[in-house]
């Protein structure tokens, strides 16, 4: 169950830990199906036939949720094995600080071997966020083994009492003090809509002893999506830029597979291929006095260094 008037979780609602804000950066090849990436781009997956991103959800995890089994230190540590396959994640990460997510696209799009392809920054509201305990039994097994033998000869459970620090966003809020709410099953926050994030951080103090490396410091993880309607904003970066919104200039993404062009769509928040610009009002701010150019005559490379969307200084 889910407590909400454990002192500890009324501490957690009140401090200064809790952000208004969390931002996802994404890109078009990433392991999490997202809305503002066409569907013909989405991945698949053997161990999930029937993957399909849900009506509402901006942000979707592969693996699919089992609460009783994803909320555990394994699952948890399995989100952050990128390089395995099997048994997908449950989760989906996102950041409390524009600024070092921005940061992360950069250092993603300049080191890696193969990199990120048409990549965005995603603006989620999460100050609706409610502190509170999951308090749950955790079955642990262990195993004693010979030196030259694989299987254990052994083993043995032992089954313990944990306290989980989450966040819950309901899809209904509660108007009552979190003092006097009454507890609540996972499985009755997810049947009604509502939302479950972690903090890294808290997680590494926890019960559960989460170990993180340094570049997932300060991360939040969502349990399973990130509904659409808590996305404030969502804006393009084009391997140099974070583009906070639309303006004179096309926004053209700068690596290019074969010399194809890729434009920022800012009605539907999405990169497009090689897009019709009869009407470039999507794409772009229409200039004074300007008139609407035949078909073609948009130059697609206008976008130049000295004409880039300032970058924020900070979120």
């Amino acid at each position: 169950m889910v407590h909400f008037r454990d002192p500890s979780a009324l501490a957690r609602s009140q401090g200064k830990h809790r952000p208004d804000k969390l931002y996802r950066h994404h890109f078009e090849n990433a392991a999490t199906l997202s809305l503002y990436v066409n569907k013909i781009n989405h991945i698949s997956h053997k161990e999930v036939p029937d993957l399909k991103l849900q009506d509402g959800n901006a942000f979707q995890s592969v693996g699919t949720l089992k609460p009783t089994k994803d909320i555990t230190k394994e699952r948890i540590h399995r989100h952050y094995k990128t390089q395995q396959k099997r048994r997908p994640s449950a989760y989906v990460s996102a950041m409390p600080s524009m600024k070092d997510a921005e940061e992360k696209m950069r250092n993603m799009h300049k080191t890696r071997i193969t990199a990120p392809r048409r990549m965005f920054l995603a603006e989620i509201d999460v100050s609706d966020m409610v502190a509170g305990i999951l308090k749950t039994k955790m079955a642990t097994t262990s195993g004693e083994h010979t030196t030259d033998d694989r299987k254990p000869l052994t083993l043995s459970t032992t089954d313990s009492w944990v306290e989980i620090p989450i966040w819950i966003q309901d899809a209904v809020p509660y108007e009552g003090s979190p003092a006097i709410r009454p507890p609540r099953s996972v499985e009755s926050i997810l049947n009604s809509g509502g939302q479950i994030w972690l903090s890294v951080n808290e997680l590494t103090k926890s019960d559960l002893r989460v170990w993180a490396m340094q570049s997932h410091e300060n991360e939040w993880l969502a349990l399973s999506n990130i509904p659409e309607t808590s996305i404030l904003n969502v804006l393009p970066f084009d391997g140099a830029v974070l583009h906070t919104g639309k303006g004179y200039e096309l926004v053209r993404n700068r690596r290019t597979d074969g010399g194809d062009i890729y434009l920022w769509n800012f009605d539907t928040n999405m990169w497009v291929h090689d897009p019709d610009l009869t009407d470039p009002s999507p794409y772009r701010d229409s200039r004074i006095g300007e008139k609407r150019k035949a078909d073609g005559d948009v130059d697609v490379d206008s976008n130049s260094d000295d004409q880039r969307t300032p970058t924020p200084d900070s979120d």
